[in-house]
């Protein structure tokens, strides 16, 4: 049997390449899966420990406990770290992950002193950190490992410096701790220290937030124990675990332990299990997600196969015949089959476990669709469920290929001789499959369209999004790929028969055989039109799901860079309570330093507060949005869609309140509520910006509305919170009206970059000012926050690589059926030579077939996919980007992908028709009548 296959695959090398082809892709897209769903999952976990770093300025995976024991039981610094040792260890029983670092001190609770200098009766607790020195910087004095001085020495950090006026030297007398001398205990400060380094994970409590440690060598610890104090010692012990170590495989199990440790020890503390549990939910809409992208490029590469395997066996149906009427057993050529689809599949596995690899640091690399960058792909590694995965797809690649020999096993010689049926209807023609399937397509869209509030605050809530509406944009492209192609049959039909009496023999014989072997047809006009479809709507969806969110970040933030500054305040109060206080501006000259050295185009003020009221007779809104702009510069800085405002430019209210100094601009839904039209006067009142002074008046401005407009720069109308969506009302003034009006207060500084600069230099540039304390947001930084994504980079991800499988696969597949087309038809292009008809008008044939099969259904895949498009586009946007805005979804159709998609088709109907041409040049038409007479 093994030589009688291999002569087989032999003989059709190129079908039986064709063949492997479609099984490595079948191999490597299901056995990529599972390590792309592992590195996406350990990327989303390390972002949202990263995100916690930023956010919290804290270490992201931290163990503590703060507790206390008895004197007697633990009489020194070392039964303490013996007892600690213990703790770690039970811990790490369960939670298995390396430490990176310990904080941990001891301390007696605080007693009422008095020092050298006044007495302050201040309490201290008296502390020993064990690795103190290691990590501590004395600033002034010594440490107290190399005091000399009388007395017990200690050190304290520069907050207890501050707060309680000590000073190197000094002496602390601790009023109620006494020895069996009666001795009250002294310690001398030694020094004042620091942490070494700001970013040492070490201090996950830092030396400034102790409001009352003091510190002593371990000697001097030991000696307080035994002779001081003899109630209890006090403990503050954290421990910073690696969370890179935490990954899909162990989160859950790290969650558990949490939970387990905080329920046997009271006084545990951790910050893990938030962040454990956001990833637990979001891990669903991962596996949803990838599944449900997924599952159309594995239903394309099974078409592909079971085409593939119908040609061969479409071209072995009179061999089959011959053995079964010869005596073989159908068991017999399934057996031969299954062997032959098991060495294809060995070969395909071989191949496809690589390529998945491959696949996957593709789809991992990708940043945008068809754009790649492969800084972060370390993260997807191998995994050995890719083997699994891999022998799955094996299996269900040999159960396609053996369901055509399944057909075609049961049929003899006189069986295949009889049975020759022209033109029968395959049974989704038939039954009317594709009519009922467009009809359950469309059911589903209407019905999301009307459910399209709950599906927004099904993803505003973080559950896991439908996967049936991906689905249904499948099922949609097939039903109305296959109802077209129903339409496209009746087309060719009627001009046939209207041209039928009219026709030369070659365009005569050319639509006979169009309209004959239509059904035969079928399976690959319905393999181009869903590739085709499929890869078109895949580039617009993602297309339009990036340049939505792009457009919604530049929007939001209505600037290349906006930066603000932590302002000083100066109190102004009055019998002990707080009156009023007024900012001191820093240097704003400081900035143009970003426009001489060509960073910046554009630099300007705005002022920004969002507790501002707007007052109109009795009426009043409050919590308005307020912006105070230099109109020039703002013009020049901010940007804004052109037609957000309809055929008015934004411009021109700029110039509407340049010219009135106490003009203003509103939203539009501001106007709805108060009953404001242009010319109307209100009030505009500015409260103040502190906590304690948000209900105090800072000013009133007698205002006149000069625009009413429904977008601005920066100013988002929709806004959530746990009552659900609100939102926002805007107010813009001009910035010299502000300054009088509500004196000088904090403004942001809007920023444009000069062409070709990155905000990256912009920042490091900034850093360089020592600003105080600012927060910086930048375009740039938000969009590439956004595309790395988990989320998006899958969706980017799958989306490329299912475009370009389409492609490979569309331009195989369409060569094999023609190829072999072509060579099932040699008699009958014999037989037309042979009777006269030149190799020109067999040309014309061709042609003519491509035009009413191919282009046809090239233009028909082209219609659906951008048909779908449309109808999907919304649904598709309120699942990536739920919230409301004030920017609505709209359609992004990248011509570049068209033109791709456009040259790949060309070149493959062009290149098909160069190699049928030679097939038919080379056909010798002796071997092709005595073919037809055996």
């Amino acid at each position: 049997m093994l030589k009688q296959v291999l002569k087989k695959i032999k003989n059709k090398k190129w079908l039986s390449l064709c063949l492997v082809l479609g099984l490595t892709f079948l191999i490597a897209t299901l056995s990529c899966h599972p390590m792309f769903k592992a590195g996406s999952l350990d990327k989303l976990l390390n972002r949202y420990f990263e995100q916690y770093i930023e956010t919290e300025n804290k270490y992201p995976t931290v163990l503590s406990e703060e507790d206390y024991v008895m004197v007697a039981e633990y009489p020194n610094a070392d039964a303490m770290n013996e007892y600690i040792a213990q703790k770690k260890e039970r811990w790490q029983h369960y939670v298995q992950l390396p430490v990176l670092s310990e904080e941990v001190y001891y301390y007696f609770t605080r007693e009422a002193t008095k020092s050298t200098y006044a007495d302050k009766g201040y309490g201290y607790n008296v502390s020993y950190m064990p690795a103190l020195e290691e990590h501590a910087e004395i600033l002034f004095g010594d440490s107290y490992s190399t005091y000399e001085g009388d007395g017990i020495p200690c050190v304290i950090s520069e907050y207890i410096m501050d707060r309680y006026k000590l000073v190197v030297g000094e002496e602390i007398e601790f009023k109620d701790w006494k020895n069996a001398e009666k001795e009250t205990l002294k310690l001398r400060v030694a020094g004042v220290f620091k942490e070494k380094e700001s970013d040492d994970i070490f201090w996950e409590m830092e030396p400034n937030e102790m409001p009352a440690n003091i510190f002593v060598s371990k000697e001097a610890f030991d000696e307080i124990a035994s002779e001081y104090v003899d109630d209890f010692i006090f403990y503050s012990y954290y421990q910073m675990l690696d969370y890179r170590a935490i990954t899909h495989r162990n989160a859950e199990t790290v969650g558990k332990a949490m939970t387990f440790i905080s329920g046997k020890e009271e006084n545990f503390r951790e910050n893990i299990s938030p962040t454990i549990n956001q990833y637990i939910e979001d891990k669903k809409t991962i596996d949803i997600t990838l599944w449900v992208l997924e599952l159309p490029i594995l239903g394309m590469v099974l078409t592909y196969i079971y085409m593939v395997t119908c040609q061969i066996i479409d071209t072995e149906k009179n061999e089959i015949a011959m053995i079964k009427s010869r005596g073989g057993s159908r068991l017999q050529v399934i057996a031969m089959y299954l062997f032959q689809s098991v060495l294809l599949s060995v070969v395909g596995l071989v191949l496809g476990l690589p390529l998945g690899y491959l696949l996957c640091k593709i789809g991992g690399g990708t940043t945008d669709f068809l754009s790649f960058s492969f800084a972060g792909v370390q993260v997807y590694q191998p995994v050995w469920e890719m083997v699994l995965y891999g022998l799955a797809a094996v299996v269900g690649g040999i159960i396609f290929l053996l369901i055509p020999v399944i057909v075609s096993s049961g049929i003899s010689i006189v069986q295949r001789k009889s049975n020759v049926k022209v033109n029968k209807k395959a049974i989704w023609e038939k039954f009317f499959f594709d009519v009922i399937l467009l009809g359950v397509a469309v059911y589903l869209i209407y019905n999301f369209n009307q459910n399209m509030p709950n599906i927004r605050e099904t993803a505003l809530l973080g559950q896991k999004m439908d996967p049936v509406i991906f689905l249904d944009a499948v099922l949609f492209i097939l039903s109305l790929g296959l109802f077209s192609l129903r339409l496209v049959q009746y087309l060719v039909k009627l001009i046939y028969h209207i041209g039928r009496k009219k026709w030369k023999p070659a365009m005569y014989a050319s639509f006979l055989q169009i309209t004959r072997t239509f059904s035969k047809q079928s399976i690959i006009s319905v393999f181009l039109i869903v590739t085709l479809a499929l890869g078109l709507f895949y580039a617009n969806i993602a297309r339009t799901i990036n340049s939505n969110s792009v457009e919604r970040i530049r929007y939001n933030t209505g600037a290349d860079v906006v930066v603000s500054e932590q302002w000083e305040k100066k109190y102004q109060q009055s019998m002990g309570r707080m009156i009023d206080y007024e900012y001191i501006e820093p240097d704003f000259v400081k900035y143009n330093c970003l426009l001489e050295e060509g960073l910046c185009e554009r630099i300007t003020r705005v002022v920004y507060d969002n507790n501002v009221e707007i007052k109109r007779n009795t009426k009043k809104v409050k919590n308005v949005n307020m912006q105070g702009i230099i109109t020039d510069e703002y013009g020049k800085t901010a940007f804004l869609k052109d037609d957000l405002n309809g055929e008015k430019h934004w411009y021109h209210y700029l110039n509407a309140i340049s010219q009135e100094p106490q003009g203003i601009i509103i939203s539009t839904n501001l106007a709805e509520e108060l009953d404001i039209k242009v010319g109307d006067s209100v009030d505009v009142t500015r409260f103040g910006t502190t906590e304690l002074m948000k209900n105090e008046e800072r000013g009133t401005m007698k205002s006149v509305v000069c625009a009413i407009v429904d977008n601005w720069p920066g100013y988002e109308k929709y806004y959530y919170n746990k009552d659900g969506m609100k939102e926002n009302y805007l107010v813009v003034m001009n910035y010299a009206m502000a300054y009088a009006c509500f004196e000088v207060s904090p403004y942001e500084v809007w920023m444009k970059l000069a062409d070709g600069v990155s905000a990256k230099e912009v920042e490091e540039a900034l850093d360089a000012m020592e600003l105080s304390y600012p927060v910086i947001t930048g375009v740039e930084k938000q969009v590439q926050e956004m595309k790395e994504s988990t989320l998006i980079q899958i969706t980017n991800g799958m989306f490329t690589l299912s475009f370009i499988i389409a492609l490979v696969l569309c331009a195989v597949g369409f060569m094999i059926y023609w190829i072999a087309s072509i060579r099932q038809r040699e008699l009958l292009f014999g037989v037309y030579r042979a009777m006269g008809m030149p190799v020109r008008d067999i040309n014309k044939m061709l042609i003519n077939e491509h035009i009413f099969s191919t282009l046809l259904s090239v233009l028909t895949g082209a219609g659906v996919g951008m048909i779908a498009t449309v109808l999907f586009a919304e649904l598709f946007g309120v699942v990536y980007l739920p919230q409301l805005h004030n920017i609505d979804i709209f359609l992004h159709f990248d011509m570049g992908d068209i033109t791709k998609i456009a040259i790949v088709v060309i070149l493959m109907m062009v290149v098909c028709l160069m190699v049928l041409r030679n097939l038919i040049k080379s056909m010798n038409i002796t071997q092709a009548l005595k073919l037809g007479e055996d």
